[in-house]
């Protein structure tokens, strides 16, 4: 990976910390680029990108926010040469970066998604994003995949490991 690819990503991976987020993000990245490099404009680069994303009713206001703080050292690497390959380029950077799936019980509020992608880059990989998935089998806890391994904390798994313990204290609790 060359500097420039690698200086982009970390910007881009600063404040994304999902599969779905990034790919979706950097779509949008393409689109705002690519309308503001081939249309004709009379105000400035960065002024342009944020009219077309503030008038952009498909785009989630997160992620509005998460490319606005990216800021002019990521949007001002694209040129009319180099967008195509540049975002080919981040397209391969993100497929080979690390990936932590997660299973939840329900949806996470955007907030505790930061927060587990803070806590998984501190003990996992400094750019690992997670993959979010809805598993209410998992309900009282969670279950994740990280290096091939499969790892559940889940209520229902945590019943079947203390059977014993579990029936013998109801029993003594009816007695």
């Amino acid at each position: 990976m060359n500097n420039e690819t690698q200086t982009l990503l970390s910007h881009i991976v600063e404040n994304t910390y999902t599969v779905g987020d990034i790919h979706r993000r950097l779509g949008t990245l393409r689109q705002t680029v690519e309308h503001v490099l081939f249309t004709q404009s009379n105000i400035p680069f960065m002024e342009a990108c944020a009219e077309f994303l503030s008038r952009t009713d498909e785009v989630d206001t997160q992620d509005v926010r998460a490319l606005e703080q990216w800021g002019e050292p990521v949007f001002k690497a694209f040129t009319q040469q180099n967008v195509a390959a540049r975002i080919s380029s981040l397209q391969t950077e993100i497929d080979m970066l690390p990936v932590l799936t997660l299973y939840i019980p329900v949806e996470f509020p955007a907030e505790e998604i930061t927060f587990l992608g803070q806590w998984a880059r501190t003990h996992c990989h400094e750019s690992v994003m997670m993959d979010v998935h809805i598993d209410p089998a998992v309900v009282g806890g969670c279950a994740f995949v990280w290096n091939d391994a499969y790892h559940e904390f889940s209520f229902r798994t945590r019943i079947k490991e203390h059977v014993g313990i579990i029936t013998t204290t109801l029993s003594d609790y009816a007695k």
